[in-house]
């Protein structure tokens, strides 16, 4: 199998929240915010699009410093704080998901002109996960939209269960 090129992987990350927004598309505003009692400590559709917002805001972060400012200690965050303190359940999800797909596009504009650099170039210093390239962060959030995806079909599934 040929490797992807880093516009091939621009392009991906450009279109990850296409799925979520087709998933989202029909629900009303009772189903965005029904938690499913299993498991424990689930989190709401809505919820989950804040949390998107808010993970692509460090994504966006994370990528221009490691092309600014390649080798930059980045903070960690605690996604259940945040959630808990910032009241995501007063926020409007879909704004949400619309504004990180935004992002997504604005930030897939400014990768397009270094596509064909030397990407092992950009990096930061995660704390936890150590030395992370430019496209190992861009991977990274390409999968993170598929694996809230899974959680947000689970809730859809759980809450036509309830009806």
């Amino acid at each position: 199998m040929a490797e992807r090129s880093n516009l091939d992987i621009i392009d991906e990350f450009a279109r990850a929240y296409g799925p979520i927004k087709s998933a989202i598309s029909r629900l009303d505003l009772e189903a965005m915010a029904f938690i499913p009692t299993e498991p424990a400590g689930a989190w709401s559709i809505n919820d989950h699009l804040v949390h998107l917002l808010d993970a692509d805001m460090m994504l966006w972060y994370r990528a221009r410093v490691a092309i600014a400012e390649p080798g930059t200690v980045i903070p960690v965050w605690d996604e259940e704080l945040w959630k808990r303190n910032l009241g995501y359940m007063f926020m409007d999800g879909r704004v949400c998901v619309n504004l990180a797909e935004s992002l997504r596009a604005t930030l897939s504009d400014a990768l397009r002109p270094i596509a064909d650099e030397d990407w092992s170039l950009y990096w930061i210093s995660h704390p936890k996960r150590g030395k992370m390239l430019l496209g190992d962060i861009v991977q990274l959030y390409i999968e993170h939209a598929g694996f809230h995806l899974a959680y947000l079909e689970r809730n859809i599934k759980a809450y036509a269960k309830k009806a």
